[in-house]
């Protein structure tokens, strides 16, 4: 059984903590961490609280003061609205509600918000999905206990750490600029709409969302530039991903693919009566390009890829590509610099270059030695030559 009491600073105030630890008379061991009530002026008169405290708990039990918390369940339309009104992406609050209907709540639907234990939360690494999957079902779990410690549902103290899985870094599919190229071909046949959707993927690193929603404001044709500012999604426009808008310098091709489109809209891309496209419509143009290159179907993102890591190939900087293609983090850009060219071989370059001049210097000392044997006078060793100042 232990005691302890600590000076803790919470809203700009100083409070005494108190931290008990009893073994009741059944067996059980129990902890209980509260402020020290008055907040007294010494760590004596904490201490003496807390000690008094402790023999209350020894002598009449543990007492549950909680307030009566909602379950998860019963919760969960309350956490939409609330990270609803926080602004949060409609993408964000379908792939919350998804989570929450399709594996939260059939697991933990019954577990209250200040009952959830880190044995409740190792049941999610149990579900027959992949790691990523699961990373992204704690996620909602973890943004489901922080809205309910910002509702006053659950103290922050008794919200449990969630420790993500640790995810292997894989390489994303990309064409290769012979394949690239023979896209291109393909959807200039086809029309200057799969031209520009090949281009905007490929050599501006558009997302499919911004380049449903780009705009003809948004196209700098003078700089050759396109202002990425939108994204649609499900008929949502909002701004894009982590909300970074971004100025992506584009080759002149793509200028020149973009004045080939008619104006009738104001989105770059229309149907024929002028509303937005979809991404069934944007999907499957690309399909029929890449039907005619010869290449294996595969969505929008191929294209973002293949801008990133053709960028990587040809020597692009991590911090120049992480700026055109929006990367939130610069982790995601590190998934395509094992493909720069330069580093890794100069780095190699440095070894063989620093190799052969121990063997010269080996090879030099050899001769002497045996010149030495031979009665020859050794050869002349030289200082480092001094630079004229004129």
């Amino acid at each position: 059984m232990t005691v302890r009491v600590e000076l803790r600073e919470r809203g700009g105030r100083a409070r005494w903590v108190a931290d008990i630890r009893v073994r009741l008379p059944s067996g059980a061991l129990t902890r209980e961490r509260r402020d020290v009530p008055g907040n007294p002026s010494s760590k004596r008169a904490a201490m003496r609280w807390a000690t008094a405290r402790e023999r209350e708990l020894i002598r009449h039990g543990v007492e549950d003061r909680r307030p009566a918390a909602p379950t998860i369940a019963a919760f969960q339309d309350d956490f939409l609205r609330h990270a609803a009104s926080k602004g949060r992406k409609p993408s964000t609050l379908e792939n919350h509600r998804c989570n929450l209907k399709h594996h939260i709540v059939p697991l933990l639907g019954r577990v209250r918000l200040n009952a959830v234990e880190p044995a409740h939360v190792a049941r999610i690494w149990g579900i027959d999905v992949q790691s990523a999957t699961k990373n992204k079902i704690a996620a909602t779990l973890s943004a489901v206990l922080n809205s309910a410690i910002e509702l006053g549902h659950l103290d922050a103290r008794d919200k449990p750490r969630i420790r993500f899985l640790k995810q292997p870094r894989t390489t994303a599919p990309f064409f290769t600029r012979a394949q690239f190229e023979d896209l291109v071909a393909a959807a200039r046949q086809l029309g200057p709409e799969h031209l520009c959707i090949t281009l905007l993927g490929g050599e501006a690193g558009l997302r499919a969302g911004e380049i449903r929603a780009l705009h003809w404001r948004s196209v700098l044709a003078d700089t050759q530039a396109l202002i990425i500012e939108h994204s649609e999604w499900h008929g949502h426009v909002g701004t894009p991903k982590s909300n970074r808008f971004r100025r992506v310098a584009v080759p002149a091709r793509v200028i020149e693919a973009l004045a080939q489109l008619e104006r009738a809209a104001p989105t770059v891309l229309a149907r024929d009566d002028g509303s937005m496209i979809t991404a069934s419509w944007l999907r499957h143009r690309l399909h029929k390009a890449l039907d005619r290159a010869g290449l294996p179907r595969s969505g929008p993102h191929a294209l973002r890829h293949t801008f990133c890591s053709l960028l990587a190939k040809e020597g692009a900087s991590a911090a120049a590509i992480r700026n055109l293609a929006g990367h939130s983090n610069v982790s995601i850009t590190d998934r395509y610099m094992h493909l720069a060219p330069g580093e890794d071989a100069a780095a190699v370059r440095l070894l063989e270059r620093a190799a052969r001049q121990e063997q010269a210097r080996r090879e030099g000392d050899e001769r002497d030695a045996s010149r030495d044997e031979q009665g020859e006078p050794p050869r002349e060793r030289r200082g480092p030559r001094l630079v004229s100042g004129r």
